[in-house]
């Protein structure tokens, strides 16, 4: 149930429904579904926490939350501790998440085929601004203007969220097109080696379309 859940709550920050969707237009899903997560966790938590605390990168994220709120001492800032420590904790809860409940072969296939489900989405909703003028929730494509020619430009395919900048969904394609290829050559299911396959161009395209210059 928790990898469900943690699927889940990796979907809504890439999709994100509640901005666009109007049966959900506005709800709190992402943080409700982290709680839920969490507390779906608990358990496994409670019997591994020893196991989870010696592998090295948890340390360091957790001295890494530690500097990053104390960053703001020197200011004496008291709400930008407590604004760093609730953003970048949040960062670090989802890491320790994917730690506990993807470590199994079956965890890991299942928030990994999560994941291209969303990239496919994405690359989806990039196709249809481009081809129709807008995705879903009637998001646009972004105008981006040549500077040495105002008259020029280009347009930039976008999600939504964290990935309202074309750069950001162009690089997670780029990341998703290896990731897809490597699940191509191990499964041994057919249904994924063809959706594998199928997503990929998907990718492709839908990085071309974002017209990203770092990407």
């Amino acid at each position: 149930m928790g990898i469900i859940l943690l699927s889940l709550y990796i979907g809504l920050i890439f999709i994100r429904p509640m901005d666009w969707w109007e049966p959900v237009y506005n709800w709190r899903l992402v943080n409700t579904t982290a709680l839920a997560t969490v507390l779906a966790a608990l358990p496994r938590l409670l019997r591994e926490h020893r196991s989870l605390w010696q592998v090295p990168e948890t340390r360091v994220a957790a001295w890494l939350l530690v500097g990053v709120t104390l960053s703001w001492l020197q200011r004496l800032w008291v709400g930008g501790m407590i604004s760093a420590f609730q953003d970048f904790g949040k960062i670090m809860v989802l890491y320790w998440l994917i730690l506990l409940l993807a470590r199994t072969p079956r965890g890991y296939r299942i928030l990994l085929w999560g994941l291209f489900g969303c990239v496919a989405w994405m690359a989806v909703n990039g196709m249809l601004e481009h081809f129709r003028g807008y995705g879903f929730g009637h998001q646009e494509p972004r105008w981006r203007p040549n500077y040495f020619d105002p008259e020029k430009g280009v347009w930039q395919i976008v999600a939504f969220g964290i990935f309202e900048d074309p750069n950001d969904p162009c690089l997670v394609f780029i990341v998703a097109i290896p990731l897809l290829w490597a699940e191509f050559r191990a499964t041994k299911s057919s249904v994924l080696k063809v959706l594998a396959l199928l997503i990929i161009p998907m990718c492709g395209y839908g990085a071309w379309l974002t017209n990203s210059r770092g990407g």
